[in-house]
């Protein structure tokens, strides 16, 4: 038995805030994919980083019966479909043996109705079936295949232990009743493949083996299969690389995460209201994945300036709330109005969106002569008022201080 270092630092580091015994989980990942979270084929763009996934034809057809005649006489023509389970070493599995023909039988399910063919698959590391969507925390089959794609190792792993939790198999896993965790996991027929003997080989073997090294692997390996960052390479970086084309950002697919595409995750994470430190953390990918795709080259994202900016004001809010500092000290008056704008969020749309709407707003109401001191003021000491107030929103304080300024001028408080 042996499981990547990857796999199994990153199991060390979740397990025990989950209060789940890591030997536990390695034993439940070695039974179902001996440790392969990803396909591997020589298919597509999305190389090695789809899934690992098996298309189950019985469940198929019980969702294509369910959607209708004619969608499951259709399924029955392609041979997407089997009344009932046949057995591990059936013709319903024949065309499944290699990484190419998994995906290819499942993008052919996919074309007729990619909800079904992702309900009809058990995906990834834990291999939950995607009709297990709600249950593993997703909101759809189709979800939850992408979250895996794009997620990482520890995406799979939130996904298997939020599964074996709702379902109730958590105490069984910690009581080790192989029995009644198989049934719970694997279905009733579990004994027809030994399953409950497999995972009692499996846990007594990385129970043994993790007590011989309890420091386990460097934990800092399962932070770099799920980051992409400077330096890294291949169809995870490529994958990103589509996706931020997708998203608008002029970007070369070249699976080279260089400079160039720093600049463009950094360019991208302030358009989705994110510190721009050009480090593709899976919480970016997936908002990256969900926003609305434009042309390649057509999203006038942030200027360079602008995102140092932004990184500056998220940085300088770190040290603030580390140091337990309070208040906004110059910026006196408005001191109340700017302590709720604590997040990078708004910063990010303070400071690119705000700021530049703030004068042609002002202007409407308190008149050129206002509008014109205030926003050249402040948008010429936007930092200093940072330092100076200890504010980790300094980007925002243009677009609240001139609404403040709006409300003190309407009350006489406000000379133009």
């Amino acid at each position: 038995m042996n499981l990547a270092n990857t796999i199994i630092a990153a199991i060390l580091a979740a397990a025990p805030a989950q209060g789940v015994e890591p030997a536990g989980l390695l034993a439940v990942v070695q039974t179902e994919t001996g440790g392969r979270p990803f396909e591997t084929a020589d298919l597509d763009p999305s190389d090695g980083i789809e899934p690992c996934m098996l298309y189950e034809r019985h469940v198929a057809y019980r969702l294509f019966k369910a959607k209708g005649a004619a969608a499951l006489k259709e399924a029955k023509r392609q041979g997407l479909v089997v009344p009932k389970w046949q057995g591990p070493g059936s013709p319903q599995y024949a065309d499944q043996k290699t990484s190419a023909g998994r995906l290819a039988l499942i993008a052919r399910a996919a074309a007729l109705d990619p909800e079904i063919a992702y309900a009809s698959c058990s995906i990834g590391l834990f291999q939950v079936m995607g009709g297990n969507h709600a249950a593993a925390g997703f909101g759809s089959a189709k979800e939850m295949h992408d979250v895996l794609t794009r997620g990482g190792i520890e995406a799979h792993i939130a996904c298997g232990i939020a599964f074996m939790r709702s379902k109730g198999l958590l105490k069984h896993l910690a009581a080790r009743d192989w029995a009644a965790f198989a049934k719970g996991y694997n279905g009733t027929a579990y004994k027809k493949n030994a399953y409950d003997r497999k995972l009692a080989d499996a846990y007594a073997y990385w129970s043994t083996k993790l007590r011989a090294k309890p420091a386990g692997p460097k934990a800092n390996v399962a932070g770099d299969v799920s980051t992409l960052k400077l330096g890294d390479r291949g169809p995870r970086v490529r994958a990103l690389q589509e996706s931020l084309a997708a998203f608008g950002v002029a970007v070369k697919a070249d699976a080279v995460y260089g400079p160039a595409t720093r600049r463009a995750v950094a360019a991208a994470q302030v358009e989705l209201g994110q510190a721009g430190d050009g480090v593709a953390s899976p919480t970016f990918v997936a908002a990256l994945e969900s926003a609305p795709a434009l042309a390649k080259g057509a999203r006038e994202v942030a200027t360079k300036a602008e995102v140092k900016q932004v990184s500056f004001a998220a940085r300088l809010g770190d040290r603030i709330r580390k140091g337990g500092l309070a208040g906004l000290g110059a910026v006196g008056t408005y001191q109340a109005s700017l302590a709720s704008f604590q997040s990078t969020a708004d910063t990010v749309k303070g400071g690119v969106d705000q700021v530049r709407a703030a004068r042609d707003t002002v202007t409407g109401i308190v008149g050129e002569t206002v509008a014109s001191a205030a926003t050249s003021w402040l948008l010429d000491h936007w930092q200093a008022i940072a330092l100076a107030g200890g504010c980790a929103t300094a980007v925002v304080v243009g677009g609240t201080l001139l609404k403040s300024a709006v409300c003190a001028y309407r009350e006489g408080r406000l000379v133009a």
